[in-house]
């Protein structure tokens, strides 16, 4: 039998995309070739860093990984689309089920899929998830010996009915190819110029019942099945290449050190698990939830989620670190601003921004790996988005948080208006934003936010560094006089009497009695003395009433009428706000001991969670520190949330130290 798949992918060019350099002149041009020619030392403008970029998409777009965004259990070599998919099927006496896809995502319902990943390298070399699924339990793990792939399912027991893996084949991402099975030859997929073959390494049953429309194979899971590509391979020659990729794997985490190799493995785990190949623009990139990218068109992209997604992997992936920037950048609105959400359907959110980080992200991951290139390719758009807050939400001497009239052919009703304004925060239901009026015609929530003003003196300081590292010392003038005005706007927001900074209402000047952990960022900014600074952490940030406990820190106050809710930003604990106060605090060495303590409880609540339930939650109980609280809104495999574990890294000068300037400034 055989499938014959055949299709032509045209990746469309980026419409949003910037031209970061003027047209060279052709008589410059065409000394710039002969002097290539001549010595072979010099290139055009711009092209060392569209060298290395291509360099970078051509390693991430190879070999095996778990590209499929719909499937974690579909391992596809690129860059020719040849999948190998994992099906899970049961049979009973006059019932059966069927498993063709399966995503990280848990439900109560005993027949609902619940994958727990407990290892992924970055270049997919060595892959572990446990599949637990009605009557079938098993581990899948996966490796690669040079350009070949095997895959090992282990029954882990719980069988109570004659269940099989069913390893499927196909061609996806509309790429050209066929395929063909025979006895002797396997699965072969063809493609021009290659040629993939997939073998049985363990006996295959006989099964026309199942749903698949292309060549596969049946095994029975009462006891192990494994598969080989390249050439037939044994069973025990399966688990040796396992094996040894697996201890490759586990050797790398180590070299962090003790407690440490864990934390390395789960941010790893959930980053690798995480990115997928994205079809429409031709990329590969980090995405915060597979689930996610489902109903969004085969990807979501989220504005600060992405950005911390990219440090994230700067932990000891450069190249995929550099692609997350870029690509998200690539997906600028025409109007110069990086879009609150951009979705593979068309859906972007042309009216509203995010919170300000991508400048210092952008710094922290040049500080890991400096290479100047890396800043010239993603300078001026940054630049840009920096610019446009001050054209679209500047107001009476500060920003405030917005949704402005602009396009919108999908019909979102969150536009122009309070609760498009409170999504641009990111803090989507926050208590701080519960009664602070909007201003339709300016297109802003009319509060000086501290949060938001604090990021954009840190974004603006961080791409005054970056200015001077590429010689850019015009645009660095420019942003630290800008930072500088808006940090002495900042000071005026700290309110004696309570001994914090605080929000303040633009129509009545009333200070907003909520306390978040983004007042804190009014450190990050360095608005604050260092007595004030030193004030702030003891009466709130140690404060039981506010902040401190054995979980830590609660997305608004502890004694807040909102908190018992714990429903998303109403109480839960979000790994961002850790993560940002974190880097606040590093901005005193007089609140050393509060940042160890914010570090090493980040830590504790991120290692349990992952040890107890495999889980890497999108947002935590501040009442037992758990994912699974039905008291919130949680998605158990959310990129972000292992910001909670690279804090540890930061403490332990494992990652570069935030607070340092870069060389040049």
């Amino acid at each position: 039998m055989g499938a014959n798949c055949k299709g032509v992918l045209h990746a469309p060019k980026n419409k949003y995309m910037c031209t970061l350099r003027a047209p060279v002149n052709r008589v410059v041009m065409w000394h710039i070739v002969m002097l290539f020619i001549l010595v072979s030392c010099s290139v055009s403008p711009g092209s060392t860093e569209k060298q290395d970029y291509g360099q970078i998409k051509s390693v991430l777009q190879s070999g095996w990984n778990t590209f499929n965004t719909y499937n974690s259990l579909s391992y596809v070599h690129m860059p020719e689309g040849f999948e190998i998919a994992f099906d899970f099927k049961y049979q009973g006496h006059n019932f059966s089920g069927y498993l063709p896809r399966a995503n990280f995502i848990e439900g109560t319902d005993w027949s609902t899929p619940k994958l727990k990943a407990r290892a992924h390298s970055w270049d997919g070399s060595y892959t572990r998830i446990e599949i637990d699924w009605a009557h079938v339990h098993v581990i899948l793990e996966t490796a690669t010996h040079g350009d070949d792939f095997v895959a090992l399912v282990t029954p882990a027991g719980g069988h109570q009915l004659p269940s099989r893996v069913i390893v499927r084949t196909g061609i996806i991402f509309n790429r050209d190819g066929i395929l063909e099975r025979s006895e002797e030859s396997g699965i072969i997929g063809r493609f021009a110029g290659k040629e993939i073959r997939l073998y049985p390494a363990t006996e295959v049953d006989i099964d026309f019942a199942t749903p698949v429309s292309a060549p596969y194979l049946a095994m029975s899971l009462s006891e192990a099945a494994a598969v080989s590509t390249g050439r037939r391979r044994t069973l025990d020659e399966v688990r040796q290449i396992i094996d040894g990729q697996r201890a490759a794997h586990e050797s790398r985490a180590a070299q962090f050190g003790p407690g440490r190799a864990e934390v390395y493995e789960a941010i790893t785990t959930i980053l690798a698990w995480n990115t997928i190949y994205e079809p429409v623009k031709d990329r590969v990139l980090s995405t915060v939830s597979r689930t996610w990218n489902e109903n969004r068109g085969g990807y979501g992209l989220f504005c600060w989620d992405n950005f911390f997604m990219a440090y994230l992997c700067a932990i000891d992936n450069k190249e995929l670190a550099f692609a997350n920037v870029i690509e998200h950048l690539n997906d600028m609105t025409e109007e110069g601003f990086v879009p609150n959400n951009s979705q593979g359907n068309g859906r972007m959110s042309w009216d509203r921004s995010q919170p300000p980080v991508g400048g210092i992200m952008t710094r922290e991951i040049y500080k890991q790996y400096p290479e100047q290139w890396f800043l010239e390719a993603t300078f001026d758009k940054l630049l840009t988005w920096n610019r446009w807050w001050m054209t679209r939400r500047y107001h009476e001497g500060m920003l405030c948080w917005g949704s402005h009239q602009s396009i919108n052919p999908f019909n979102d009703k969150a536009h122009n208006n309070h609760l498009a304004a409170v999504l641009e925060s990111g803090l989507d239901d926050s208590p701080m934003y519960d009664d602070v009026p909007f201003d339709a015609e300016l297109g802003i929530l009319l509060l000086h936010d501290v949060g938001l003003n604090s990021l954009y003196v840190a974004d603006c300081e961080a791409l005054a560094e970056m200015a001077m590292e590429i010689g850019r010392e015009e645009e660095a003038q420019e942003l630290t006089e800008r930072a500088g005005m808006i940090r002495e706007q900042l000071k005026t927001l700290w309110n004696e009497e309570k001994g914090i900074f605080m929000n303040r209402r633009t129509d009545t000047g009333a200070f907003v009695e909520k306390y978040s952990p983004t007042l804190f960022y009014a450190l990050m900014a360095k608005a604050a003395t260092p007595e004030q600074a030193e004030r702030m952490v003891n009466g709130y940030f140690y404060n039981e009433e506010h902040f401190w406990g054995d979980y830590i820190m609660p997305s608004i106050s502890r004694s807040d009428p909102a908190f018992p809710e714990q429903s998303y930003w109403r109480g839960a604990i979000w790994a961002p706000m850790n993560f940002l106060t974190y880097l606040s605090m590093r901005e005193y060495p007089n609140l050393d001991q509060a940042r160890r303590d914010l570090s090493e409880k980040s830590l504790s609540l991120f290692v349990n969670e992952w040890n107890r339930m495999g889980y890497i939650s999108e947002n935590y109980s501040a009442f037992d520190g758990t994912g699974d609280d039905p008291r919130i809104r949680s998605h158990p495999f959310y990129s972000w949330g292992a910001l909670l574990g690279i804090i540890s890294f930061i403490e332990e000068g494992m990652m570069p130290a935030p607070e340092e300037n870069l060389s040049g400034f």
